[in-house]
C-alpha cells in the first residue's frame, strides 16, 4: 500500500515523499512509511496482519514509535488499508494534511490509472 499512496502523490502533483523515511530518535532508529523531511510530515499505512498474534503488544510498540517520532516535531497521517481502495478520499487526506506548498509538483501523468485518466479523482 505504500507503493501506491507514492504513486498518488506523484501522480497527482504532491511532492514525492521518501519511503522508509529514516529518523532517529534518541539512539533508536525508526522508518515512517513515507514521510516529507522538508515539513515533518509522516504517513502510514495501518496493515492488520501485524495486529494478528500480539496484537497489545505491537500496538504499544507503535505508540511508542509515533510518540518518539513525533517528539522530533513530526505530524503523522495514519490511513488504514480498509480505506486505500478509496483513492479519492485518500488523496484528499493528503491535501489536507499536506501544505499547499507540498502539492505544487508537476503531476506525474504517466502513473494515472485508466480509471484516473478517464475520471480524475479531484
Amino acid at each position: 500500500w505504500e507503493t501506491e499512496l507514492r504513486r498518488l502523490c506523484l501522480a497527482h502533483g504532491i511532492e514525492a515523499p521518501e519511503v522508509q523515511m529514516r529518523v532517529d530518535v534518541d539512539g533508536h532508529r525508526y522508518f515512517v512509511d513515507l514521510g516529507w523531511w522538508r515539513w515533518y510530515k509522516a504517513t502510514e499505512v495501518d496493515g492488520e496482519i501485524k495486529y494478528v498474534d500480539g496484537a497489545a503488544a505491537a500496538r504499544e510498540a507503535q505508540r511508542l514509535r509515533q510518540d518518539r517520532v513525533e517528539s522530533r516535531g513530526f505530524e503523522f497521517l495514519r490511513l488504514a488499508v480498509g480505506r486505500m481502495a478509496d483513492r479519492a478520499w485518500v488523496l484528499r487526506q493528503l491535501r489536507y494534511f499536506l501544505p499547499a506548498a507540498a502539492q505544487r509538483a508537476r503531476p506525474v501523468t504517466a502513473l494515472l490509472t485508466t480509471a484516473e485518466r478517464r475520471r480524475p479523482l479531484e
